[in-house]
């Protein structure tokens, strides 16, 4: 049960305020103090193909005791070993970041060659310069109007900086009929040549699609099958891979295998598993230079090819500051 109301000040028949006691007087000023805590929630990263260049989108929480709380969202970059690190800029509007909801650390792709980066959490894609700028913003609701599906996530940039591929949710009887099933889909950064590449074949299938560095081949997850799918850019399925439960396929810079769930490596040559991670990383791992790159709750760790082997990255902050302190180095990543 609440206890009593105490108000900072006891009023009298008069409704004059009684003088505040040294007690209350404490809480006052406290109250008007700048001080803020600061808190970033564990990054949703991107890696080229290279797997030497991080990007990440973070969220960072303020909280004050006499301000409003306050979300602010930082594109920012650096290197799988942990240096070079640069924050790109506070995306600012609700097209580009400051009202996005939270996102899954795989829904995110970059292109360091092109300059680019995507990203998309079902409502809607982003595409946008490495240097912060927007270029390009699917919106779910205008592509309905032009008849294409009504929910999209998990973009993925092609090699060349030219092409997405995405995963596209259909919904025969409309979006509250019940019952939708998941294709994959390609289009150009303009929105033009859209392409659907995978059939019906059950719902909720087809997810996840993960472009290879050449560019001549997209990986994919049939979760109906347990399978991994490898196919051309024009949806010819070249080759198939059964696990359980597979998901979230990464391939590694040299494009000569796919990491699987954070633990399963297949070659692509003969698409047979040759390695099982022991212990398993997270579900969200990709390959950096040289290992892995692995989000975690509480920053970035860099895993090495052996997978017992770990540096941290990147790593939370939460702590008191000064309105002043912000926007120092010290209370970044």
């Amino acid at each position: 049960m609440l206890g009593p109301f105490r108000p900072l000040y006891d009023y009298a028949e008069s409704n004059e305020p009684s003088p505040p006691t040294p007690e209350q007087r404490r809480e006052l000023e406290k109250a008007k103090e700048p001080h803020i805590i600061i808190s970033y929630y564990a990054p949703s990263i991107g890696t080229d193909a290279t797997g030497e260049n991080v990007v990440y989108v973070l969220k960072q929480i303020r909280w004050s005791v006499n301000l409003k709380n306050e979300d602010h969202w930082f594109l920012s970059s650096l290197n799988s070993s942990g240096g070079a690190r640069r924050e790109i800029r506070e995306i600012e509007n609700r097209y580009d970041g400051r009202n996005l909801p939270w996102f899954p650390p795989g829904y995110m792709e970059i292109n360091s060659e092109a300059s680019l980066g995507i990203f998309g959490n079902g409502e809607y894609m982003l595409v946008f310069r490495l240097s912060g700028t927007s270029i390009r913003y699917f919106d779910c609701q205008g592509w309905k109007e032009v008849g294409h599906p009504w929910r999209f996530s998990a973009p993925a940039l092609s090699p060349d900086g030219k092409w997405i591929a995405f995963v596209e949710e259909i919904c025969p009887k409309g979006p509250y009929g019940g019952g939708s099933y998941h294709r994959v889909a390609k289009c150009r950064l303009d929105g033009s040549e859209y392409a659907v590449l995978t059939k019906f074949e059950g719902y909720r299938n087809n997810i996840q699609p993960a472009w290879s560095p050449d560019g001549n081949s997209i990986a994919y997850i049939c979760p109906n099958n347990d399978e991994l799918r490898v196919m051309d850019v024009d949806g010819n399925i070249k080759w198939t891979f059964h696990s359980f439960q597979p998901r979230n396929p990464r391939w590694s810079p040299d494009g000569k295998f796919l990491l699987l769930n954070g633990k399963i490596v297949v070659d692509v040559a003969s698409g047979k598993m040759i390695r099982k991670l022991n212990p398993p990383l997270s579900e969200w791992a990709r390959w950096g230079r040289g290992g892995y790159l692995v989000p975690q709750k509480d920053g970035v760790d860099f895993v090495e090819l052996d997978g017992k082997t770990t540096h941290r990255l990147l790593q939370n902050v939460s702590r008191l500051a000064k309105r002043s302190d912000i926007n120092k180095e010290e209370f970044r990543w």
